[in-house]
């Protein structure tokens, strides 16, 4: 029986292998380039897919792993963020951040809409041209010891608007999405998403923080690092039972967690 098991899983660990190791030797490439890692990865993902090289045949299983990675992805977004964080940088957030990313979000809705698009993609195409990669933006800055410049402090500002734009965006896609009758009451079900995105916050932050304390105090890195993956994917379970994206839950969970 175990023979059997590892015949079946065979397939499944080749094409990890081989994705793992082609985006360590895409990575180690673009760093001699002196080029981010995730631009390596993003290059990787694109060599392998079905588009191109088309390496990766269990797709099913690389969009679960996705759907992980975009969890993690935000809940770490979460973690970043502080409400010091955006005092600190509020006018760069209020100001730089909502300006670019609404005129952003605008251009790219245009430009789809004038490209044959439908309405809902085209809005789409606005969002992902809005935004940015923070991880990456912040590593180059850090390399240049430009981070406590004002370029940088613009950077971060503009980064923290986008990080924090990626929620209403959430929120917003299944809308675009919907069919003719699930847009007759868009309101409706924005407001039910923000009653639900309430009760939520105001729960996870009534626990989370005695919880994460009660882990601290074991003074157990071990238990420590497992409470935090534990608590990142039961709040991203509660809000994908309740019908909004795990990655929002996963963001609010950091966020509360960032502040702690």
């Amino acid at each position: 029986m175990t023979s059997c098991v590892l015949v079946s899983a065979a397939p499944v660990l080749r094409e990890l292998a081989l994705l793992l190791g082609l985006c360590v030797l895409v990575a180690a490439l673009f760093h001699r380039m002196k080029l981010p890692p995730i631009v390596g990865f993003v290059v990787a993902g694109a060599l392998v897919g079905p588009n191109s090289l088309g390496l990766v045949h269990e797709r099913e299983l690389v969009d679960q792993l996705a759907e992980i990675g975009v969890v993690v992805l935000l809940f770490t977004v979460g973690l970043e963020l502080s409400l010091v964080r955006v005092l600190r940088a509020r006018r760069s957030v209020l100001l730089g951040g909502s300006v670019q990313v609404s005129a952003t979000v605008v251009l790219g809705m245009v430009a789809g809409l004038a490209g044959g698009l439908p309405a809902g993609p085209a809005i789409f195409l606005g969002f992902l041209l809005s935004l940015s990669s923070t991880a990456a933006i912040t590593k180059i800055m850090s390399d240049r010891g430009a981070l406590g410049s004002p370029t940088g402090n613009l950077g971060i500002g503009i980064c923290v608007a986008q990080d924090l734009a990626v929620v209403p965006m959430i929120v917003v896609l299944p809308l675009l999405g919907a069919g003719s009758e699930a847009m007759e009451a868009p309101v409706t079900q924005v407001l039910r998403t923000l009653l639900f995105l309430g009760i939520i916050t105001v729960a996870t932050w009534g626990i989370l923080p005695h919880a994460i304390g009660a882990i601290a105090r074991t003074r157990s890195r071990e238990l420590f690092v497992l409470g935090v993956v534990t608590i990142c994917f039961v709040v991203s379970l509660g809000t994908a039972q309740l019908g909004l994206s795990p990655a929002l839950g996963a963001f609010i969970a950091g966020l509360v967690l960032g502040g702690s």
